[in-house]
């Protein structure tokens, strides 16, 4: 892991492009909704950084992802929430701006820009 003075910005920009790249492509479609291969990819994601991470179902196909990162208990607790499921993919207005991708895929155009199906909403703020 990188610290301090000695993070390159470039390169984790490159990287988080490319795992919300990976995330995006997977079908989570509400309804009927299944985030079983959503909390599976992020759980393989924070297990490769060493954080513990378990999946818990609160129906069948209704997968919920935990991770703990403790402190020591010195500082207020923090709590990031995450929606795995997604709505339709095709918006009825999209916007002008639009690029046309087919539903879950998506490319990424640049260390900034992230273009798809759920990258246009609250989805990307993973």
């Amino acid at each position: 892991m990188q610290t301090g003075a000695n993070i390159n910005w470039s390169e984790i920009g490159n990287e988080a492009a490319h795992v919300l790249s990976g995330y995006l492509k997977i079908k989570s479609i509400n309804p009927p909704g299944d985030e079983r291969a959503t909390a599976a990819y992020l759980h393989d994601l924070l297990d490769a950084r060493g954080l513990k991470a378990t999946q818990y179902q609160a129906a069948p196909h209704r997968t919920n992802l935990v991770a703990r990162l403790c402190g020591d208990g010195s500082k207020y607790p923090i709590l990031l929430y995450h929606h795995t499921v997604t709505v339709s993919s095709c918006p009825s207005s999209p916007p002008a701006n639009w690029r046309a991708f087919t539903a879950l895929t998506n490319a990424v155009q640049s260390i900034t820009c992230v273009w798809g199906h759920r990258s246009s909403t609250r989805f990307s703020a993973l």
